[in-house]
């Protein structure tokens, strides 16, 4: 149909007087990297001088000039980045293949720890003054160590020697990177994401954003400015289960449990959930 998928989704709010909560997804949806992840990559690189401690032969083997720099212009940066963002891809995918949901698992291939094995979390949580979360499962990892291992893999699908990289990975660049990729030096919003989300309230709709992500999102949100239009923040990796499962999306509801967001003359409720299908 005409119109962005904002206005066919307000047009939609006055096709369904039943409508009472709308759910976004973030990354795609709300807020986009327009350089794309590679080109982040390659200035990490860069700005940690991986380029300098490769040899003559690797250089000219990925193309890089000698003198490479921070500074590098944006078009050799973008190639590069390029490069960057399909090796990130390929190692994105294997993870989620390997360690699903950003290392937490779900509900159904994880199986709940013994109660040892809960004490033992948690005597490891208390010394560190948290709290053990009561949905920790066996089997999950950091969604830190999560991303730390696409990094990784990343550099080393882009032909870049790992005997090189993985020292400079441990000594900085993850933790700058890890950063960078919750903050708006790397997301943008897409235009019309503000005017929507301002109309969805201005019609007394509830709206949340509930993603398949880790809990930065949140921190995302905040840093791009739309955290204070959304009366939640979902992620799969905090409820143990991904998008399309029943249980997250249940999850979400429960959000609302001291608001009726169903038709007080139906017996069912309508949710809207909006997403962009990556093929």
């Amino acid at each position: 149909g005409a119109g962005t998928w904002g206005e066919r989704a307000v047009m939609a709010s006055r096709l369904l007087p039943s409508l009472r909560v709308v759910s976004l997804d973030a990354t795609g949806t709300l807020i986009h990297i327009p350089r794309g992840v590679g080109y982040h990559y390659y200035k990490a690189a860069l700005r940690f001088g991986i380029p300098s401690r490769l040899g003559a032969e690797e250089r000219v083997r990925l193309g890089i000039a000698e003198c490479a720099a921070e500074q590098e212009g944006d078009e050799m940066c973008q190639k590069h980045g390029d490069a960057f963002s399909t090796g990130f891809f390929k190692a994105w995918r294997e993870m989620c293949r390997e360690h699903p949901n950003f290392g937490a698992g779900t509900r159904e291939r994880n199986e709940v720890p013994s109660e040892a094995a809960g004490a033992s979390m948690g005597a490891t949580r208390s010394q560190n003054g948290a709290e053990l979360d009561r949905r920790e499962m066996a089997g999950s990892i950091a969604a830190s160590e999560w991303w730390l291992r696409v990094v990784k893999r990343s550099f080393a699908h882009t032909g870049w020697p790992m005997q090189v990289t993985e020292p400079v990975i441990d000594g900085g660049l993850f933790e700058w990177v890890w950063d960078e990729f919750a903050s708006n030096r790397t997301w943008s919003l897409y235009d019309d994401a503000v005017p929507f989300l301002q109309e969805a309230k201005r019609r007394g709709l509830h709206v949340m954003v509930l993603s398949n992500n880790d809990e930065r999102l949140d921190e995302t949100l905040q840093s791009v400015g739309l955290r204070s239009l959304l009366d939640h923040v979902v992620v799969s990796r905090s409820e143990r289960a991904e998008k399309p499962s029943k249980e997250i999306f249940e999850a979400a509801l429960s959000r609302y449990s001291g608001i009726q967001v169903w038709h007080p003359n139906i017996e069912c409720f309508f949710i809207v959930h909006i997403f962009w299908l990556v093929k």
